[in-house]
């Protein structure tokens, strides 16, 4: 079955059904990584006696989906062979693209004793969400693999309410796959009814977000009803529905002094156990309703009143507080309509650092991510908190940087590459110090060393429509040594771990071809989640499912699960399986029709070799087949999230 990749275009299929293969280094040995960065590879001197003709080549990708921020390439990997299905050393391969993505190709090109040969593509200066073609040459023969560009969001956010010819304004952001801002990009600007928008005071159809990734526009109500502003850039797109009517139902923060508060920042943050104090106008053709009951709800913290009437002009006042960490929302409610005003109550005490590894055992030259969380004595997440790292390492190894300021999950964090040689059991220290309380610090230990393996996953364009119900997408599994000698025998254990999920719906909207009319069911995520089973067991346990961490939902579930099995492809009671003489085995990851484009799993792939644990994973969004989204008339599974609509993961719906 034809791959749907979830910006609801199809994927074109790989003659064969080739696979895509992963590229995952457990140890620290990609030391000849320095290729060239350009899309050609260049002419490399042939190796002695590279016998036999080429008569196939196999292309495989690391992973189907390419990051958009271009941090993590994906690895292209050629395997060259014979008529006799021999695999091929020494041949020179040739990688191409018409893109303007990056190709640096390793060993100039040339295949290893796997007959492979390989290169890094990087989406280059270019963030657009597409599909890149990769061509893979060698002598007469070539062969094509498609990858996805995905991971840049567009978001538009602004109040869904307002009164005929006035002003509001609303703030694009625009990020690319790791969370960063996108700058200098044209951001198109539209409304459904006509209305119009202003850049810096000017008329405008287009913004050009700053070096935040962000831009702020003027919205201008000159005509009544509900409208749509949608906004466009980088081939994604967001929209904001906004009610234009006489009514006037604003819920603003109170003219009063207010210290504790921040209002500079989105949403605005509220020490804890500060007070925030909030105005409410509502008024109908510009005539203020007095004496009207208004009810208030929030969804974190204490409401000081919790419902009160209109005064003479139409206003009503109300105070929060809270003593626990996080985003709170407020709403009022009058004569059936109702008005929101977002916070984020923060920490300022913290107490004590926690600091940990993702991994414990590093192979040297390899990395690994060093997390440090801050907490107040009540073990409330601490925001806005310097942390600095320092590192005794007897390897020679460095980290990625010395400081970092945490988020509202209270979490900075750094990147650890190991040195050259080993170390001792736990020789390496890395210590997390608050830079405005010393006194507050922690540290982890790290061990380098061991024999350098590669594990190679991948996944094809093709999947299997198992039922009507499920799928089947197939993974491969080729281990190496550092000289790129299949290594057999080798136990593999796999697993499929949540790591995120969406909410959302699909919409039969989506135009393939651009005449103008819809041919597929788009998706439209609303929110993106990480998984709340922060240790994965399975287990709901203390602290997850908490909507005070600014991820949980309070729904007493852990979403989204374990929505996807995997196992041996020739034997599925098993979740372990064993290299053959190539290096190979072939294994299959199962889920529910209904989970696809909904949830983002970790395919991990573990080893041990020489009393030694080593893995590494990939990450993907669980596929869907086409033809379940290319018939507008029917319904494809899925077509509202599993896990709800809402636009903030905090809401279980």
């Amino acid at each position: 079955m034809e791959r749907i990749n979830f910006n609801g275009k199809a994927a074109r299929k790989v003659a064969g059904g080739l696979l895509l293969l992963a590229t995952i280094m457990l140890t620290a040995c990609n030391g000849s990584s320095g290729g060239d960065s350009s899309s050609t590879t260049p002419t490399p001197t042939p190796v002695p006696n590279a016998s036999g003709v080429a008569a196939k080549i196999e292309v495989l990708a690391s992973t189907p989906n390419l990051a958009s921020d271009g941090n993590t390439p994906v690895v292209i990997t050629a395997r060259v062979k014979d008529a006799n299905n021999v695999v091929l050393e020494g041949k020179t391969v040739i990688f191409s693209t018409q893109d303007s993505a990056q190709i640096a190709v390793l060993n100039a090109g040339l295949t290893d004793k796997t007959g492979s040969a390989t290169a890094n593509v990087t989406t280059g200066s270019d963030q657009s969400s597409r599909s890149i073609t990769v061509k893979a040459t060698s002598g007469a023969i070539s062969e094509k693999v498609t990858i996805t560009v995905s991971g840049t969001k567009i978001t538009l956010n602004g109040s869904n309410s307002l009164v005929l010819n006035k002003e509001s304004s609303l703030t694009i952001s625009l990020k690319d796959a790791a969370g960063k801002g996108v700058a200098g990009q044209k951001v198109a600007l539209a409304s459904t009814l006509g209305n119009t928008f202003k850049v810096n005071g000017v008329a405008a159809t287009e913004a050009t977000t700053g070096d935040n990734g962000q831009a702020t526009i003027t919205y201008q109500a000159i005509k009544a009803g509900a409208d749509v502003v949608k906004t466009t850039a980088l081939g994604e797109s967001a929209t904001l529905d906004i009610s234009i009517s006489n009514n006037t139902f604003d819920l603003t923060p109170s003219s009063a002094s207010q210290g504790a508060v921040n209002f500079g920042k989105t949403p605005a943050e509220v020490n804890l156990d500060s007070f925030v104090k909030l105005d409410l106008l509502y008024s109908i053709a510009g005539v203020p309703q007095s004496n009207v009951p208004v009810s208030f709800t929030v969804t974190r913290g204490n409401l000081v009143a919790s419902s009160s009437k209109t005064d003479a002009n139409g206003k009503v006042s109300v105070t929060i507080t809270s003593t626990t960490a996080g985003a709170s929302q407020i709403t009022a409610t009058a004569s059936g309509i109702s008005n929101n005003y977002d916070v984020e109550f923060v920490a300022t005490a913290p107490s004590k650092v926690v600091v940990q590894p993702d991994t414990t055992v590093v192979r040297a030259g390899a990395s690994t991510a060093i997390n440090a969380i801050v907490r107040d004595a009540s073990s409330n997440l601490v925001k806005n908190q310097i942390v600095n790292f320092n590192l005794v390492d007897p390897t020679g190894g460095r980290l990625s940087i010395g400081s970092g300021i945490t988020n509202s999950s209270g979490q900075t964090s750094t990147n650890y590459t190991a040195g050259n040689s080993s170390s001792a059991k736990d020789g390496v220290t890395i210590t997390a110090t608050l830079a405005n309380n010393p006194s507050v610090t922690a540290k982890t230990q790290v061990t380098v060393g061991g024999k350098s393996l590669f594990i190679r996953l991948g996944t094809g364009n093709q999947i299997e429509d198992k039922n009507t119900t499920q799928n089947i997408t197939p993974y491969s599994v080729i281990v190496t040594d550092a000289a790129g000698n299949p290594v057999a025998g080798v136990q593999v254990t796999l697993a499929a771990i949540p790591t995120k999920y969406l909410k959302g719906i699909y919409k039969p909207d989506g135009d393939s071809d651009g005449d103008g009319k819809p041919d597929y069911w788009k998706q439209h995520p609303s929110a993106v989640c990480l998984s709340e089973d922060k240790n994965n067991d399975g287990i709901l346990d203390p602290g997850e499912d908490d909507p005070s961490d600014g991820n949980g939902n309070g729904n007493g579930t852990l979403e989204p699960g374990f929505v996807a099995t995997v196992y041996d492809a020739l034997n599925p009671s098993s979740n372990t399986v064993k290299t053959d003489e190539t290096g190979s085995a072939f294994i299959k990851v199962l889920y529910g029709k209904n989970y696809s484009g909904w949830a983002i799993v970790k395919l991990q792939a573990t080893i041990r070799v020489e009393g030694s644990e080593y893995s590494n994973a990939a990450v993907f969004s669980l596929p869907g087949v086409a033809k379940d989204y290319n018939d507008i008339k029917v319904p494809p599974p899925g077509e509202t999230s599993p896990f709800g609509t809402a636009s903030i993961c905090t809401n279980p719906n």
